[in-house]
This record gives structure tokens, C-alpha cells and sequence, in this order.
């Protein structure tokens, strides 16, 4: 990822604060000579006493929840889809009024498909139809309020 970002003029880059993604975005940032900004907004879903579980796992757990409604199932400890989502698009905003020019956000896949969700206009309760794999990129274009998804997972034949 850093030799794919290495070439596009990027004026900040942004992560959660969680260890890994401070490290990704420092890798990242470091040949354009910028110091990474930590948003405790972009952090991944809170599973709770779930811990550590894998995207697949965490895919598997929340979409095993049929008849319940996904957005609002709470593991034990741990937040709902929507309570995640509201602090993930206020960041993701706040990102975008605060920066001029190419940026990137190291993000994690729940946090991702939220964002994604918001900029195609689909319900959360799509999120896990939106595959993101990672080390992979997601170009989203930003003009003013409009926004569209231009590649996703490095795919140009994305919507």
C-alpha cells in the first residue's frame, strides 16, 4: 500500500487509535513527510467480551442475527452497528472539512463499509455485501457535498 500511495501527492493522512493503524499510516506517511492524525472516531466496532475476532467472524456474528434487526444487536460489552456508525461519520466529515487536497484514511472493514455505505447511499443494513480486503484502497472522490465511490478494493470497474 505505501508504494501504491507513494505517488500521489497526499497533504494528510488520518487513522484510528488503535496500534496497528497508527503504524500502517506512519508507513504511509512517512515519504510524504507528514505526521499521521489520530481520530478515536475511526476506531473499529467494539465487540465487547466477542474480543478480537476476525472480519469473517464478526461478518458471521452479525449476520447470523436474522430477525433481529443488525444495526442495533449489542454483543455483550461491546456497540451496535448504528452506535458505531455515529461516531465514524462525524469523524469522517470532520476529516473532510478539515483538509485541502488528496488525503488517506487508514481505516479498518467495519469502519470502511460504513464510510462506503454512507458515500454510495446504501443502509447499514448492506454492509456486509460491500467486500473490503485488507491492505487494499478505496478511492472516493470529494467535491464539496457530492461524493462517489471511483474504485474500491483497487478495482476500476467499481461503482
Amino acid at each position: 500500500m505505501r508504494g501504491e500511495l507513494q505517488n500521489i501527492p497526499l497533504s494528510n493522512i488520518y487513522s484510528s487509535d488503535l496500534k496497528p493503524a497508527i503504524e500502517t499510516a506512519a508507513i504511509i506517511a512517512e515519504p510524504h513527510g507528514i505526521e499521521p492524525g489520530i481520530r478515536a472516531g475511526l476506531r473499529e466496532i467494539s465487540l465487547g467480551e466477542w474480543g478480537e475476532s476476525t472480519s469473517a467472524d464478526f461478518q458471521q456474528l452479525y449476520s447470523g442475527q436474522f430477525g433481529h434487526n443488525i444495526l442495533h444487536f449489542r454483543p455483550l460489552g461491546g456497540e451496535t452497528l448504528f452506535e458505531c456508525a455515529t461516531r465514524v461519520i462525524p469523524a469522517f466529515y470532520d476529516i473532510l472539512n478539515s483538509t485541502i487536497g488528496n488525503m488517506a484514511i487508514v481505516g479498518h472493514p467495519v469502519v470502511n463499509r460504513i464510510i462506503l455505505c454512507h458515500v454510495l447511499g446504501l443502509s447499514l443494513e448492506n454492509l456486509f455485501e460491500l467486500n473490503q480486503c485488507y491492505g487494499r484502497v478505496n478511492h472516493i472522490y470529494c467535491d464539496g457535498p457530492y461524493m462517489r465511490l471511483k474504485r474500491m478494493n483497487d478495482d476500476d470497474r467499481s461503482p
